[in-house]
């Protein structure tokens, strides 16, 4: 199932009566980003690898990245990208966090 749009929680999909059977192993998103000077846009994908194990990870990968300069180096790009998953990562720690503190 490809699902894509805006207020997904208000779809058929998500209605009360079936959102806690509805389990989500993987999503796509699109940002747009602004770092040291280069702006562009990517499509960063969400999910668990191994989704049937529930001991998984969350892993977040750059599926495609544009960038809206021409004349960005190789090295550029690729420290753009390291920002980009880097920030991916602090954000997934510290809502792991978050979780586990408030379940202790």
């Amino acid at each position: 199932m490809d699902l894509s749009g805006n207020n997904l929680d208000n779809t058929l999909f998500f209605e009360a009566d079936v959102q806690d059977t509805i389990i989500l192993y993987g999503l796509d998103s699109r940002f747009k980003f602004s770092i040291d000077g280069c702006d562009g846009e990517c499509i960063i994908s969400l999910g668990y690898q191994s989704y049937n194990n529930d001991k998984a990870a969350l892993e977040a990968n750059i599926k495609k990245i544009k960038f809206d300069q021409k004349n960005i180096t190789d090295r550029k790009k690729k420290e753009v990208s390291l920002s980009i998953l880097r920030g991916t990562s602090y954000d997934r720690l510290d809502r792991y966090k978050n979780i586990f503190e408030r379940k202790g």
